[in-house]
């Protein structure tokens, strides 16, 4: 997911940012966002 969101960020920048490329990466952001709040959670509540 890490390297989907850094090629689609790339080229983003590359293409001159189209509209769907741009997109594309912030829902990619959004989703590894979610997914780091939810491996924090789930790894907080392990060390317990």
């Amino acid at each position: 997911m890490l390297l989907l969101q850094l090629s689609l960020g790339i080229a983003t920048l590359l293409n001159g940012v189209p509209i769907v490329l741009a997109a594309a990466h912030q829902a990619g952001a959004m989703i590894l966002f979610a997914l780091l709040i939810w491996l924090n959670h789930v790894l907080r509540a392990a060390a317990r």
